[in-house]
């Protein structure tokens, strides 16, 4: 092992000698770039090899690349001097490959290390490198989609092979018949493909002085793109395939043909599923008409300047297609994409995107939207907020619709609350007391219930006996709040009436089930925080809670032990350790006694 890294060290000489030659690196610095990649090489020939050992050795590589690049910033530049940058460069380009090959090679299987040398062969133009490997790559990572569209992008876009990445993708359907990605990216592929010739051939004409010939050639006028979308439908004609087929499409101007066959396809085979008019929709504010127009000039200047706006006439015309399609469809889920679609304008807008030109034209849309799916009983549950926020404090409009809301959706919480702040903002008890019973019998085995409690809690604060009678009815359920409720009630007393009547309301909670550790736990801490402790009261406390956890509750007992020796008496000490051993579980005992002996020390 130790001949093979002498050699690898002997390799880099050359590199170091122009380091030192050109004064890049100071002699200081050398020492320690050759000591870390000693060190690094000796990681990469132990028996067993790991990935982190590579990563670590190509990570330093890459930063020391770095560094060298900015030193050869402020080197003097010549046509001598060009060439001697760009081979000191090389020298650690060509061993960071070599690293990310052997990587390769001895983890296949892990994809990020693929990712990894694709984007340093692109970074360092080392085109030829990744063509060569993406079979490789291909035959360990071919289950996944992801990696077709990958290679096939690699040797379109970074080698200019349409051939090779038709190959690529083609073979990727055979793994993938049923992929929307690959055939996706085919389609783009082809119609791209297309755009790159009619490019040529303007090129071509304009040099010879003629007209393009663009129409003559069926590559360029995009049949291809046509087959490609007709072999797609054949496998998987679903309206999500189409409606980004559709958007492919649009991105090309000459695809009029195939943009005419999918919205065709789209409105007579998926007219019944909503996202092909909200798609529509979404084309019509790029510029796209329901008609079948496409508005060429205005579609394609968009895409070469964001900034444009779509008019007040394609917002009302986008807003329509939505509006008629939720009302044909008239599903819950069809009125929320509409009114999820609406707000994601709006705040679009108010930060200055599409249609910052009309809030207000926004704004109105939205509660029309809202209140035709109210109207239609298909709101979800979750837009009533944005509804009622609408509604400019007409509270019987707001009572109403609230009301309603909660007939159709009984176990949400928050427009029980929203209901029952309507009633405080009236002063009408007698009808928040309806409202709250109501809500409070369809949330009874919710977690949002104790929420409704506390909202009633804080505001009926000053209204004692009111008060107190809703405590006592919760205190009797066995709601899932129950125990909750009771510390509520318990703390609720304490601050108003005192604490003898605390401790009278304590003895009847603490033996009502479901039975409250927590209950136990703040009676003590009201009985020890007296001025004077009243022992036996506190006594009393500890008992009921030894007697109802006291079996698997180690740490109560030793808290009542801790009693006895502050406030109590020291003899029930030894008493209370021997209840506590024989009432304990086995492995709560064990862990008692331990305690036990600690608190023995420290005395």
């Amino acid at each position: 092992m130790a001949e093979f890294i002498q050699l690898r060290m002997e390799e880099m000489r050359p590199e170091l000698e122009q380091y030192a030659k050109f004064e890049l690196f100071g002699l200081d610095e050398i020492r320690e770039i050759t000591i870390k990649r000693k060190d690094l090489e000796y990681k990469l020939h132990k028996k067993v090899k790991e990935k982190e050992d590579y990563l670590q050795y190509i990570q330093y590589e890459v930063d020391l690349l770095r560094l060298l690049r900015l030193k050869l910033k402020n080197f003097k530049t010549s046509g001598k001097t060009t060439k001697i940058k760009k081979e000191l460069c090389r020298f650690i380009v060509n061993r960071i490959t070599k690293l990310l090959d052997f990587a390769i090679n001895k983890f296949p299987q892990d994809a990020r290390m693929w990712f990894t040398y694709v984007k340093f062969c692109k970074a360092e133009a080392r085109y030829s490198e990744v063509s060569r490997n993406l079979e490789r790559m291909l035959k360990f990572h071919g289950s996944k989609e992801e990696m077709w569209q990958l290679a096939a992008h690699w040797e379109y876009l970074e080698c200019n092979n349409i051939k090779g990445a038709r190959a690529f993708l083609l073979s990727g359907m055979r793994h993938h018949s049923k992929s929307e990605l690959i055939y996706l990216e085919a389609l783009w592929l082809e119609l791209k493909g297309a755009s790159d010739l009619r490019l040529e051939e303007i090129r071509r004409a304009n040099l010879n002085k003629a007209a393009p010939n663009l129409d003559g050639d069926a590559i360029m006028k995009g049949e291809l793109g046509i087959v490609m979308y007709q072999w797609a439908i054949e496998k998987l004609d679903s309206c999500k395939y189409l409606c980004a087929a559709l958007k492919i499409a649009l991105d090309f101007e000459f695809a009029t043909e195939l943009q005419k066959i999918i919205k065709s396809r789209l409105m007579s085979k998926f007219s019944d599923d909503f996202l092909t008019w909200k798609t529509l929709a979404q084309l019509e504010l790029e510029s796209y008409t329901l008609e079948g127009r496409f508005n060429i000039r205005l579609y394609y200047n968009r895409q070469k300047n964001p900034e444009l706006q779509p008019s007040k006439r394609q917002i009302e015309y986008a807003f329509e297609i939505l509006e008629t399609a939720a009302h044909n469809i008239n599903d819950e889920d069809s009125w929320s994409q509409f009114i999820n679609m609406w707000l994601d304008l709006i705040e679009k807008s108010e930060e200055g995107g599409v249609g910052k030109r009309y809030p207000n034209l926004l704004n109105r849309q939205l509660k029309e939207a809202l209140e035709s799916a109210h109207i239609q009983a298909k709101l979800p549950a979750e837009f009533y907020r944005y509804y009622v926020d609408m509604l400019d404090d007409d509270e019987a409009k707001i009572d109403e619709v609230l009301s309603m809301a909660t007939d159709r959706n009984p176990k949400c919480a928050e427009l029980w609350m929203a209901r029952l702040k309507l009633s405080f903002i009236k002063h009408d008890k007698a009808k928040s007391k309806k409202i709250f019973e109501e809500g409070i019998k369809h949330l009874k085995e919710s977690e949002h219930e104790l929420d409704l409690w506390i909202l009633m809690k804080d505001q009926f604060v000053k209204d004692q006996d009111f008060l107190d009678k809703l405590f006592k009815k919760a205190s009797a359920t066995n709601s899932t709040s129950a125990e909750k409720i009771k510390i509520m009630h318990l703390n609720f007393v304490a601050g108003h009436k005192g604490l003898p009547t605390c401790r009278s309301l304590y003895a009847k909670l603490s033996v009502s089930p479901p039975f409250s550790l927590e209950l136990h736990r703040r009676m003590i801490e009201l009985e020890t925080k007296q001025p004077k402790v009243d022992v036996r009261s506190a006594r009393r406390c500890f008992e009921i809670a030894c007697n109802q956890f006291g079996t698997k509750n180690s740490d109560q007992w030793m808290e009542y032990i801790d009693f006895e020796m502050k406030h109590g008496s020291k003899h029930l000490v030894t008493q209370l350790y021997t209840r506590a051993s024989k009432e304990l579980e086995p492995a709560e005992s064990e862990k008692f006694a331990v305690k036990y002996q600690a608190l023995q020390l420290c005395m």
